[in-house]
C-alpha cells in the first residue's frame, strides 16, 4: 500500500501516511506513525493524495502535485512542460495532464515537483 498525504484542518500543515475515513463521524484522517503522541490528524479530504510511487530529484510524487518535465516522445524537444499528476481510472495508470499533454507518466522525463494545485 502507499503512503498518503493531507494537508490538516486545524493547522493546514501536510501530513504523511495511512488515509482513514471515519464514517461514523464523516471525518478523514491521516494517521502518521512518524509524530510521537498525536499521531492522528483530520485532514481536508479534497488535499488527500496517494503517493505514485514515483520520485523526482528530491521527493515522492504525489496525486494533485505540479511537476515540470521533458517529454520522451521528443515532439517538443527541449521544451520544459507543466502538468498536474493523476491517477487515470481508465488506463489504470498515474498520467499527467495540461492543456496541451494528457499522458502517461512514463513518457515523461527530467521530473520535477514544482508545487501542488492545493498550494497556489
Amino acid at each position: 500500500m502507499r503512503n498518503y498525504r493531507g494537508q490538516r484542518v486545524d493547522t493546514k500543515k501536510w501530513v504523511y501516511g495511512w488515509y482513514v475515513f471515519d464514517r461514523l463521524q464523516d471525518m478523514h484522517h491521516i494517521f502518521d506513525d512518524s509524530v510521537k503522541g498525536a499521531w492522528r490528524f483530520e485532514v481536508i479530504f479534497e488535499t488527500v493524495g496517494q503517493g505514485r510511487g514515483i520520485d523526482d530529484k528530491d521527493n515522492e510524487i504525489y496525486d494533485g502535485d505540479t511537476i515540470s518535465f521533458l517529454p520522451k516522445d521528443g515532439s517538443s524537444e527541449n521544451i520544459q512542460q507543466v502538468a498536474v499528476v493523476y491517477y487515470c481510472e481508465k488506463r489504470e495508470m498515474t498520467c499527467v495532464k495540461s492543456k496541451a499533454w494528457d499522458c502517461p507518466l512514463f513518457n515523461c522525463k527530467d521530473i520535477e515537483v514544482i508545487g501542488n494545485i492545493h498550494n497556489k
